[in-house]
């Protein structure tokens, strides 16, 4: 089969534009005055499971509602595709404010052929913080389609205060973990994560 050069020159772009995509970024800060400092601080934990070396921050993106969220996930991301290594967390000085809604998706490559990749979205909301009691995040239900969908989890919305550090971990974990973790039906006895590896995600704030 003969590719015309228009042809090519589109499979080109195409192909340029899919690899700048995923070039990792995060976004530009404005000067931060001096003493409203806030640490956000993205770990990766593989104590578990050490064969995964790496996780990539896919998405992290702020809100004022919903609709606000859903945008800038699109267009205004904090961080996009973003790599994280085992015992080399990120860390990022923001303002201090207060953001209702925010989104995290994180995604760690399979190791070999064969293994399952593991992944995780957690929401931020000011609605779920009515529910919470000693933890500030948990895991939500799942939806059940032939296997078990990619992980959710709920945090409370992120209330940056100066000097505070906020440690949010992501977790892959064995399918022995926790019975929390594995879920078996009887239509579906899949382990939780179906396709993906178990993953779990901490929320902590240190002061």
């Amino acid at each position: 089969m003969i590719i015309s050069v228009k042809n090519k020159i589109l499979i080109f772009l195409i192909l340029m534009l899919l690899s700048c995509s995923r070039q990792p970024y995060i976004k530009s800060i404005p000067e931060i005055s001096p003493g409203k400092e806030v640490t956000l601080k993205i770990d990766f934990d593989n104590s578990l499971m050490p064969e995964y070396e790496e996780m990539v921050i896919t998405k992290f993106c702020l809100g004022r509602t919903e609709q606000d969220l859903d945008r800038n996930c699109e267009v205004d991301p904090i961080i996009s595709d973003y790599p994280v290594k085992s015992k080399e967390p990120m860390r990022l000085i923001i303002p201090e404010g207060y953001y209702p809604y925010g989104k995290m998706i994180f995604w760690a490559k399979s190791p070999s052929f064969g293994s399952r990749s593991s992944m995780a979205v957690a929401y931020f909301s000011k609605d779920f913080e009515k529910t919470l009691d000693k933890k500030d995040c948990k895991l939500k239900g799942v939806s059940l389609e032939g296997s078990v969908s990619i992980l959710r989890y709920n945090c409370r919305g992120f209330i940056f205060r100066s000097k505070e550090t906020h440690l949010v971990t992501f977790r892959v974990v064995d399918e022995s973990y926790m019975d929390g973790l594995i879920l078996y039906t009887a239509f579906t006895p899949f382990p939780l994560g179906g396709d993906y590896q178990a993953a779990e995600i901490g929320y902590s704030i240190q002061k």
